[in-house]
């Protein structure tokens, strides 16, 4: 009897937890979700995809315990989670979130696929025209203290970008006072990780240590667009120079 108390309390305390599947969970950001998840004690990992490491485990490729066998993100039950986050390269995600969404599953987007609700701005910073623009209207920006109440009911959430989180928390408090005026110099530093997996010779570790290397400065990279999203609703002629740095 007591065998059977617990294995019901185990069964009910499953079914109360959220279930989580991650597509890409192999990048830098991927992994990071599989870290949160597994400490977080109300989240359950369901499912997770990796279409160049599919059949592999995740202990196959980075340092942890975690067993869960990857899977093609076509193979995968998309209904067994109650909410999936997509860490794809833009472009990449417009299609799978619309599966996701399809399938009447809550989808988190990593990307900024989903942040710039005009899909001309998007294609303009972006250079590829936005194929699912019938889900910019319920993509909510995921900045929580901006948007918290409309996070905490939306059904796809896009995940703001690095520096734009940092430039708009930073300002988003004189703007809302109406204390902000409309030229903005924005200096930025970026953790070299943040530039992802791939190999590039600029982010190799003895070109990169103890270095500062600036990129895109002035009005060329595309996260001011998300700056002038939040922002611009306060200060409409916002001018934004930025300069980003790795």
């Amino acid at each position: 009897m007591v065998s059977s108390g617990i294995g019901f309390e185990a069964k009910r305390y499953f079914q109360n937890m959220i279930h989580i599947g991650i597509v890409g969970a192999t990048g830098y950001t991927g992994f990071e979700l599989l870290r949160l998840i597994a400490r977080h004690p109300h989240v359950r990992l369901a499912w997770a995809t990796s279409e160049s490491a599919a059949g592999k485990r995740i202990s196959e490729l980075y340092p942890t315990p975690d067993e869960t066998r990857l899977i093609h993100f076509a193979d995968a039950p998309l209904r067994e989670a109650d909410v999936i986050f997509f860490c794809l390269p833009h472009a990449a995600s417009m299609d799978a979130v619309a599966r996701a969404r399809d399938a009447g599953v809550r989808a988190i987007d990593l990307s900024a696929d989903f942040r710039l609700p005009d899909p001309d701005i998007y294609e303009r910073w972006y250079h590829t025209p936005h194929t699912q623009t019938n889900l910019l209207s319920e993509a909510v920006y995921g900045l929580c203290e901006v948007n918290r109440e409309a996070i905490a009911d939306a059904v796809l959430v896009a995940n703001p970008g690095c520096y734009p989180t940092a430039v708009n928390l930073g300002l988003w408090p004189l703007a809302r006072a109406g204390a902000l005026g409309p030229r903005i110099i924005a200096d930025s530093k970026s953790g070299v990780s943040g530039a992802g997996r791939k190999l590039r010779l600029s982010s190799h570790f003895v070109e990169i240590n103890e270095n500062m290397v600036p990129y895109s400065i002035g009005y060329a990279h595309r996260h001011i667009a998300e700056m002038e999203l939040i922002l611009g609703a306060y200060t409409p002629d916002i001018q934004i120079t930025f300069t980003p740095q790795l």
